[in-house]
């Protein structure tokens, strides 16, 4: 199947082939109606033995609808063809995005909450995924993902089963060890969860072979090594959590991918918490061995917001093949084991461009880790340990069955250059050179350009020009204009707090008071958050704003989808910092940090007006502070609730005091 390029598929117009494979290719297009690009994969009618999964693809995406599951925008059949229409995501995969070494511990909580986070809706919804696996998550950006390939999923209740007789579907390095005792279930997906959890805190497979058979093998007779034998910054915490999730019997492991995802937080938050309740040896230790192991524990756990070090990417680790599908493994095992390949190599359904260009003019979050140059990928034999093939699934001794997106190979990484004074001080009158004379001249060429093809337009586009025209205005999209956006229409709620209108905030004598044109909210309580909610208004997405003063106290803010104890937290501290964290119902004091406290130089002295917004769509939330963006978090738990108005104490202070006024609520 060649030469689809200029071909209309429905309303799609074709554009250009992103990768193939040996059943399927996967196009980019443009969607005429929409006038969107996106990602468009193609099956011939005539592999009619693949036409089963590629259906079963398509109705499993069909049945879910949640914010980490890659969705499917349309099916349909043009004779020869089958096609399959989803999002175009033009960043990386979770494989490419590890290739560089372990993942900082907070970051692979924050991924790791999301993939769980779709992988458990998947099996509440009654459909099993089958291949967890990096090359399946895709990054729409550095802090959201998307769990995609539901080629192999089937339903809970094993109808509409694909599975061949005596084989087994899967990809070794994930496959947990009960797939040979019966058929895939939701706790195999939790074990193919923890070795990813693995790979993302150590770097490496917990299993790896010569071939698919013996690194499957593997899975099913050897214990994994612990985690912290990789990575020394692993507390034993961690190792509990993992090793749990790697349980052979399934009834050892955790129930749920949300409860891995919610121990390991826990393990990394509070480990010697975590270990008085999971350990009853470590609860029977004496206090000098407790004192001594927590101090362990929190030498090597507390490590927020550092760079993984650099580290070599042996072959044999991280799976980088770059080899055709062919024969392989042993003969004896013909027609026995059906096994997806490289579980570090790009799926059938990646959608997506492996390259990392970041949005003109979009700011970084400071608290997280930026990435390091890492050795060239090299060419590899057709197998090696911890390695699998560019096909999805490769039979023994026959050829590749499902297809990949064959990505754009990397370009070979620049070597590392040793930093002497000279270098330095080229690479600093560069970048003076760079800010002060290039880009200024490269921006009143581009306005003059503008300008001057204004008028000129032809009065029709081609489909490809319109294509272009759509990724350049979509790029040239800022946060700052997405807060004037989402603030210029007609409010939902447009109140100055100068008094309780309506009656619609809570008011009493003590700590929700309307005083001097303004709602404060008075804390007389050390160590405490002090909320006044917004009474009989949920809200689920929208854009919340309002002018703060804080007149005494650690933090003023606002809290979001609040219920209860649960609700999302958005505040700036005295000392010039703001944060963004979550608490869940019957939490306490324990808080899930998505946003650590980090400085910035929008804030004014809390002592005058900071002006607040958040703009929660889905779980997504971007966070601005005087009309500046500062921070974008991803956090799906929780969907709706009030907006309340907080204003927090430190341990030392035993009175706070905050004042509202100008709040605003927006539909976003």
């Amino acid at each position: 199947m060649t030469g689809l390029e200029g071909t209309i598929l429905g309303r799609y117009y074709v554009l250009e082939r992103l990768g193939q494979g040996g059943m399927s290719e996967v196009y980019l297009a443009y969607d005429e109606l929409m006038n969107r690009n996106v990602a468009v994969k193609v099956v011939s009618s005539v592999h009619s033995d693949y036409l089963e999964r590629f259906r079963r693809e398509a109705e499993a995406i069909g049945r879910l609808n949640h914010d980490h599951i890659l969705p499917a925008f349309d099916y349909g059949d043009q004779d020869p063809w089958h096609y399959l229409v989803m999002p175009y995501i033009a960043e990386e995969t979770l494989r490419e995005r590890m290739l560089d070494g372990p993942l900082n511990l907070e970051y692979a909580s924050e991924l790791l909450s999301q993939v769980a986070s779709a992988l458990q809706y998947a099996h509440d919804s009654g459909i099993v995924h089958r291949d967890i696996k990096p090359s399946n998550i895709l990054m729409r950006d550095d802090h959201h993902i998307y769990l995609a390939d539901f080629g192999l999923a089937k339903s809970v209740d094993g109808g509409n089963n694909i599975t061949q007789t005596g084989a087994l579907l899967g990809t070794p390095e994930y496959m947990a060890p009960d797939l040979t005792q019966g058929p895939a279930t939701t706790s195999s997906d939790v074990y193919a969860l923890g070795v990813l959890l693995y790979q993302m805190v150590t770097g490496r497979l917990p299993f790896v072979g010569e071939t698919p058979i013996a690194t499957y093998w593997k899975q099913v007779h050897e214990q994994a090594q612990p985690p912290s034998t990789h990575n020394p910054a692993l507390s034993r915490a961690i190792d509990h959590v993992v090793l749990k999730a790697l349980e052979k019997e399934p009834q050892r492991r955790f129930q749920s991918a949300a409860a891995l995802a919610e121990a390991y937080q826990h393990a990394l938050y509070n480990p010697q918490h975590y270990l008085e309740e999971v350990t009853p040896v470590y609860r029977q230790a004496s206090q000098q061995e407790k004192e001594q192991a927590y101090r362990r524990l929190k030498k090597n756990s507390s490590m927020p917001y550092m760079r993984p070090s650099k580290r070599a990417r042996p072959s044999s680790q991280h799976g980088n093949t770059r080899s055709a599908g062919g024969n392989r493994g042993s003969s004896g095992s013909a027609g026995r084991l059906v096994l997806p390949a490289d579980p570090v190599q790009a799926p059938s359904s990646l959608f997506f461009r492996p390259r990392r260009v970041p949005a003109a003019n979009t700011p970084a979050l400071p608290s997280l880790p930026m990435r390091e140059a890492a050795s060239p990928m090299n060419e590899e034999p057709a197998y090696q340990p911890g390695q699998q093939t560019n096909g999805d699934i490769i039979t023994f001794p026959a050829t590749s069955q499902i297809p990949v997106v064959a990505a754009r190979k990397r370009s070979a990484r620049a070597k590392h250059i040793s930093k002497t004074n000279t270098r330095v001080a080229i690479s600093i009158v560069a970048l003076g050179i760079l800010l002060i004379i290039v880009l200024p001249m490269t921006y009143i060429y581009y306005a003059f350009a503008t300008a001057h093809q204004q008028g000129n337009q032809p009065a029709s586009l081609t489909a490809t020009s319109q294509a272009i025209s759509m990724s350049t205005r979509t790029a040239n999209n800022t946060a700052t204009n997405d807060v004037s956006a989402a603030t210029s229409g007609t409010p939902i709620i447009a109140d100055p707090l100068l008094s309780n209108m309506n009656g619609r905030w809570t008011q009493d004598a003590t700590h929700c008071v309307f005083n001097g044109n303004a709602y404060q909210v008075n804390v007389v309580k050390a160590n405490y958050l002090q909320p006044c909610a917004l009474l009989a208004q949920t809200a689920t997405n929208v854009t919340a704003q309002v002018d703060t003063i804080l007149l005494a106290g650690s933090s003023i803010g606002m809290l979001l989808r609040s219920n209860g104890e649960q609700f999302y937290d958005f505040e700036i501290t005295s000392d010039g910092k703001f944060f963004f964290r979550r608490h869940d119902n019957g939490a306490g004091s324990d808080y899930i940090p998505l946003i650590a406290p980090t400085s910035s130089n929008t804030i004014h002295p809390v002592s005058a007006k900071n002006t607040l917004t958040v703009i929660a769509n889905n779980g997504d939330f971007k966070l601005f502070i005087n009309g500046s963006f500062v921070a974008e978090s991803h956090d799906g738990t929780y969907a709706s609730g009030q907006v309340a108005m907080v204003t927090g104490t430190s341990p030392q202070q035993s009175t706070g005091l905050g004042s509202f006024t100008n709040f605003k609520l927006f539909k976003a």
